[in-house]
């Protein structure tokens, strides 16, 4: 859990957001964690990735993230989160990986922006 130790920031309407960005080839894999769990459950899957661009990041209310209250923990809610690491780091189609409660927001956001992801990763949803 170590390479999950200094997180940038990201500023979303009434939070922030938790971000975990490894630098590396493009496309990038962003990695999405499901409930109860945060960022930190990608550390291996992180190393096996090296040399492509990573991100991993916490979604409001979970792991580094702020938990504002009330936590807007819908699927619309986490879809922000998605949208706003997106457009902050300028990523452009990236492979969206989800596992477990994140299946819908990664389904959703795709469906919802076609033309912004490279393709998409179901683990356990």
């Amino acid at each position: 859990m170590a390479i999950f130790t200094h997180p940038t920031f990201l500023g979303a309407p009434d939070h922030r957001i938790a971000v975990y960005d490894f630098p590396g080839a493009d496309p990038a894999f962003i990695l999405m964690h499901g409930f109860p769990d945060h960022a930190f459950i990608y550390d291996r899957l992180i190393s096996a990735l090296a040399g492509h661009h990573r991100v991993a990041f916490d979604f409001r209310g979970w792991g580094n993230s702020d938990k504002p209250s009330p936590a807007d923990a819908t699927s619309s809610g986490q879809e922000l989160d998605l949208a706003t690491v997106v457009a902050a780091l300028h990523l452009t189609s990236p492979i969206l990986v989800a596992h477990d409660a994140s299946g819908p927001v990664v389904l959703n956001w795709a469906l919802a922006h076609p033309p912004f992801v490279g393709g998409n990763a179901l683990r356990n949803t």
